[in-house]
C-alpha cells in the first residue's frame, strides 16, 4: 500500500530526474551558431540622435541543446552601440539556452558621439557569443556624421538675422525654425537639409534664399536615412499642437503647415532645390505685391508629399522650369485668389498609395469665412508658358473661380488615355518623350470636350494671335509641346461645385 510519504519521495525522484536529463548540453568542440548577418550596417547617423533599430539572429547550429555562456557588446557600457538581448537590455546577457536549431533575436540601435568633423566617420564594436569557451563574433558597423543642428524637438525658435547655412556639414531642423521680420536665411548651394517630424522653416515677412546649382542642388529631406525611409512620404513638415475650445469641452489640434512656409515675404528665391517625403513641400501665404513675387523658383523640383507639393493662399508666384510630380493630394494647389506665372514646368500625379479626389493643379479666388460667408479675393494672373499638366486617374486642372482674367498660352492640360505605361512609374519623373507622343496627346486632350465659358479670356485653339515662346528650351517633361495649340483646362464656376 502506497503511503504518502512514498509518493512523495517518488515524486521528488521524477522531477529531480527529469530535471537532470534537461540540465544537459553538447559539449562538443564543434558546438556552433551562426548569425543572420555577419554584419550589421548603420547607414548614415547623424550624431546624437538614434538610429532604428536592426534585429541581428542567432541561430544553434550544434548537433543539441547549447548554453550561451555570453552574448555581449566588446565594448560593454562604453560603446555607443546599445542591444536588448533576447528581451533582456544590454549590454550582455547570460546563461541562455538553445535547443537544436533554436534561435534568439539581439536588436541593435546606435547612436554616435559627435567628432566636431566634416566628414563622416565609422563607429565599430562587435557582438561576442561565447559557447563551450568558444566566441564567435558579429560586427557592428555604422556612418557618424557631424551635423549642424536648429531648433528644438516640438519648439518654436528664431534663427539669427541673416544667417548663412553653408555646405560643409548637413543641417538638421528640429521643431520650428523662423526667419524674423526683415532677417535673411540664406542656403548655399550643395547643403543637405534634413528635418525631424513635425519640423520646418518658418519665414514671418523675411527673406529666403536658395543657391543651389546645377550638380550642387540644395535638397530638404526628412532626417531618417536607413534606405527604407527613402521613398515614404509625410516624414516632415511643419505640425504645432495646440489646445482649442470645442462643443465638448478642450481638445487638442495640430496647425498643419509647409516644410518651407513663407508668410507675409516678398522676394524669396529657390534655385536647384529639391524637396521630397515630406507632407505640404512649400506654402506661400498672402504675399506679394505689384514690385514683386513673393517666391521665384527655378529648376527646382518636389516630389512624393503626403500633401500638397505647392500651397500658395493669396500669393504672387513666378516659376521656371520646374517639375512637381507624385502627391497624395495635389502637386500644385493656387487657392484664394493671386498671381501665378510658370514657364517650361511640369505637373504630374502618378500617386498610387492610396485614393487621390484631387486633380493634379488646383485653382481658386475664394475662401469660406468662420459665419460660413463665400470671401472672394481677386486672381489677377494665372498663366503657364509651355507647361505640362498631367493625371493619371483624375482630371489634370480644376478651377473654381467667379471672376478672374487668367492666360492660359501653349499648354497641354490632359488625363491620358491609354498612354499610361509610356509615362512614369511610381514615384519617379515624368520621363515620357513628348515628341513621339504629341499627336495621341493631343488628339486625347481634344476628345475631353472641354470649352471655354463665356466671357473668360484665354488663348483659344485656332487663334493666330497666340504669341511666340521666347525661350526654346522647355524642360524635360515638355519636349515638344511649342507646336501643340493651347487647350482649355477644365473651369466649373462656382454655382456649379
Amino acid at each position: 500500500m502506497w503511503t504518502l510519504g512514498a509518493v512523495a519521495v517518488l515524486l521528488g525522484f521524477m522531477v529531480t530526474g527529469t530535471g537532470c536529463q534537461g540540465d544537459k548540453y553538447y559539449l562538443g568542440a564543434d558546438a556552433r551558431v551562426s548569425f543572420s548577418q555577419d554584419t550589421l550596417w548603420f547607414d548614415t547617423v547623424f550624431t546624437s540622435i538614434g538610429s532604428a533599430s536592426q534585429a541581428l539572429r542567432i541561430v544553434n547550429e550544434s548537433p543539441g541543446r547549447i548554453l550561451l555562456e555570453d552574448v555581449t557588446l566588446e565594448d560593454g557600457n562604453g560603446s555607443e552601440f546599445r542591444v536588448n538581448i533576447d528581451g533582456i537590455p544590454g549590454p550582455s546577457a547570460s546563461g541562455l539556452v538553445l535547443e537544436e536549431g533554436d534561435s534568439i533575436y539581439v536588436f541593435v540601435e546606435v547612436t554616435v558621439d559627435p567628432e566636431d568633423v566634416n566628414l563622416p566617420f565609422i563607429v565599430k564594436d562587435r557582438i561576442r557569443v561565447t559557447v563551450n569557451g568558444f566566441s564567435q563574433y558579429a560586427e557592428l558597423l555604422a556612418w557618424g556624421q557631424d551635423a549642424f543642428f536648429h531648433g528644438s524637438p516640438g519648439g518654436l525658435s528664431t534663427l539669427p538675422c541673416n544667417d548663412i547655412w553653408s555646405a560643409q556639414r548637413p543641417h538638421v531642423i528640429y521643431g520650428v525654425v523662423g526667419v524674423a521680420p526683415d532677417c535673411n536665411l540664406t542656403i548655399e548651394a550643395g547643403c543637405a537639409v534634413h528635418v525631424h517630424a513635425g519640423g520646418g522653416i518658418y519665414v514671418d515677412r523675411g527673406v529666403l534664399e536658395v543657391n543651389g546649382e546645377l550638380g550642387q542642388e540644395v535638397t530638404f529631406e526628412g532626417d531618417r536615412l536607413e534606405p527604407e525611409y527613402d521613398d515614404i512620404p509625410g516624414q516632415w513638415g511643419i505640425q504645432v499642437d495646440t489646445l482649442i475650445q470645442t462643443e465638448f469641452g478642450v481638445a487638442q489640434a495640430s496647425i498643419l503647415g509647409g516644410g518651407i512656409w513663407l508668410y507675409g515675404s516678398v522676394g524669396s528665391t529657390m534655385r536647384h532645390a529639391v524637396l521630397r517625403n515630406g507632407t505640404i513641400g512649400v506654402q506661400v501665404d498672402t504675399t506679394g505685391n505689384a514690385g514683386g513675387a513673393a517666391l521665384n523658383m527655378e529648376n527646382c523640383i518636389i516630389h512624393n508629399m503626403s500633401g500638397i507639393g505647392l500651397l500658395a493662399q493669396g500669393a504672387h508666384i513666378d516659376g521656371t522650369n520646374l517639375l512637381l510630380y507624385d502627391c497624395a493630394q495635389a502637386c500644385a494647389a493656387f487657392t484664394v485668389g493671386g498671381r501665378y506665372r510658370f514657364t517650361h514646368s511640369t505637373f504630374a500625379n502618378y500617386w498610387s498609395d492610396g485614393t487621390r479626389s484631387t486633380p493634379t493643379v488646383l485653382i481658386n479666388d475664394h475662401y469660406e469665412d468662420a459665419s460660413g460667408n463665400l470671401q472672394i479675393r481677386p486672381l489677377t494672373e494665372s498663366r503657364f508658358l509651355n507647361c505640362v499638366n498631367w493625371s493619371s486617374t483624375l482630371r489634370a486642372m480644376t478651377m473654381t473661380c467667379s471672376s478672374a482674367v487668367v492666360r492660359w498660352k501653349w499648354m497641354i492640360s490632359v488625363q491620358p488615355i491609354g498612354l499610361r505605361k509610356a509615362a512614369s512609374t511610381k514615384r519617379r519623373p515624368l520621363r515620357t518623350s513628348l515628341t513621339e507622343t504629341s499627336t495621341s496627346l493631343a488628339a486625347t486632350a481634344n476628345g475631353m470636350g472641354w470649352a471655354s465659358p463665356q466671357g473668360f479670356p484665354f488663348c483659344p485653339p485656332t487663334s493666330t494671335a497666340c504669341p511666340a515662346l521666347s525661350d526654346p528650351h522647355p524642360t524635360k517633361g515638355a519636349t515638344s509641346v511649342n507646336n501643340l495649340q493651347a487647350l482649355r483646362p477644365v473651369f466649373r464656376p462656382l454655382n456649379q461645385r
